[in-house]
């Protein structure tokens, strides 16, 4: 709160210095006073419109905000002024994921590049590929970033994850139980999160009733954590309890569909297509001008084994 007051008073005194402005911001941010860092964000860009880091800034604010869309629009933005910066990169791409936005794979192709990274920032570029489905990329990351900084509790955590999904599941054992025997000061966020890996690995076992009640007891990681309702789904389903299933299911729908009206409200608006990428798009007359192709005869065709 000290910093935030001087740093309020140096962009006072100086309101074209954007590194006052950054300041200003940065300690906003930490004190989790994101609406005025929102707004000191849009302050600095009426003197610098085109500041690719004040830009950055507001794409993360707006993220931490819950405004994907709005992050989205920022941070490509910023990316089209910088599309050097590996930070600026990540966040945009960050943004994307949260938007369901292909081009989150683009942003990050030179990922091997930029290394290394600071902590932080390598961190996030390793989650983002989990989310996009390249745990092997994932598992480089992190396994880099730990040889620098072997006690992050974060990046050992996200490596556990990364092991199971790699199929590495007595190595995140082992990484779960150091974690939990070391790290003495682990927030609420980390052990739900050790939680819901050791279920998932409870599942792996086909030890459904243990995965069933480590998901029971612990609970959601998020309120739009639909994730872990879809995996309970599937266990209660294994055990044949198809009431909880259904129950399970129901809940992970409705909390999918909150999380849909904040990355595509389209979505979700009276009248919109259930389903928009069936919605047709070729006329008739496209498809009479379509070439007439004829598939080669048996002798001609190829046998696949």
């Amino acid at each position: 709160e000290e910093a935030v007051a001087i740093f309020a008073q140096l962009t006072r005194l100086n309101p074209d210095s954007s590194l006052h402005w950054n300041n200003y911001i940065n300690a906003l941010t930490a004190a989790g006073d994101l609406e005025s860092a929102e707004c000191a964000c849009r302050d600095a860009l009426r003197a610098s419109p085109d500041d690719p880091n004040l830009l950055d800034k507001l794409g993360v604010v707006l993220l931490r905000r819950s405004d994907p869309r709005g992050a989205r629009d920022v941070l490509l933005r910023a990316f089209g002024k910088a599309p050097e910066s590996p930070e600026i990169r990540i966040h945009a791409a960050r943004a994307c994921v949260e938007c369901r936005d292909y081009r989150s794979d683009d942003l990050t192709q030179p990922w091997r590049d930029w290394l290394p990274l600071e902590a932080e920032l390598q961190y996030e570029l390793a989650d983002l590929k989990i989310q996009s489905g390249d745990a092997p990329a994932a598992l480089e990351l992190l396994e880099d970033l730990l040889q620098r900084e072997p006690l992050d509790p974060p990046a050992r955590l996200l490596l556990a994850n990364v092991y199971e999904r790699v199929n590495r599941l007595r190595d995140a054992e082992r990484l779960l139980d150091d974690i939990a025997a070391h790290d003495a000061g682990l927030d609420t966020g980390a052990r739900n999160e050790i939680a819901h890996q050791r279920a998932q690995l409870a599942y792996r076992h086909n030890d459904y009733a243990e995965a069933r009640s480590i998901l029971e007891s612990i609970g959601p990681r998020t309120e739009l954590d639909y994730v872990h309702y879809r995996l309970l789904a599937v266990i209660c389903d294994k055990m044949g309890d198809t009431a909880a299933a259904m129950q399970a299911l129901q809940t992970a729908h409705l909390r999918q569909v909150e999380e849909l009206k904040l990355i595509a409200p389209h979505r979700v608006e009276p009248g919109a297509p259930v389903l928009p990428a069936a919605v047709g798009r070729v006329t008739p007359e496209d498809f009479r001008n379509w070439p007439r192709l004829l598939a080669p005869d048996k002798k001609q065709s190829p046998s696949f084994i």
